[in-house]
């Protein structure tokens, strides 16, 4: 029983080994690649918080009815560059209408596009409404 007990647990030794090389760079191509898109796809989203945020303002901002939609659409556009929104137009991002059931509502429709890899890009398309204050 001593010399098989001893051989079966070297033998157990040998065949218990840790990752491999492969293994590693495996792991390690899919970290690099979860990174790269977490880091392209995180300042698209953290804009689009930032549209939201000045849509959502501009719909509840306070006197509304007083003004026209030339005067909004400005007030969105200082917005913007206040909050350094330099890779988006106003203009095509937020539409400003009035209805006269709903009162104002102001659209965000746009799309980003940022390189991921290579010929690879990683696209964003943002749609939503806000309705304002009759």
């Amino acid at each position: 029983m001593g010399t098989t007990g001893k051989s079966h647990s070297v033998a157990q030794r040998c065949r218990q080994r840790g990752i491999g090389l492969i293994g590693a760079m495996v792991v390690i191509a899919i970290i690099a690649a979860a990174a790269i898109f977490a880091m392209s796809a995180a300042p698209m989203y953290f804009n689009h918080m930032t549209v939201m945020d000045i849509a959502k303002d501009v719909s509840q901002e306070p006197g509304l009815r007083d003004k026209s939609v030339r005067q909004i659409k400005q007030s969105v556009a200082q917005r913007f560059q206040t909050n350094s929104l330099w890779d988006l137009d106003p203009a095509e991002v937020i539409s400003v209408r009035r209805d006269r059931e709903l009162g104002l509502i102001v659209d965000v429709d746009y799309e980003v596009r940022r390189p991921l890899i290579y010929n690879m890009e990683l696209v964003a398309r943002f749609h939503e409404t806000n309705i304002g204050l009759n």
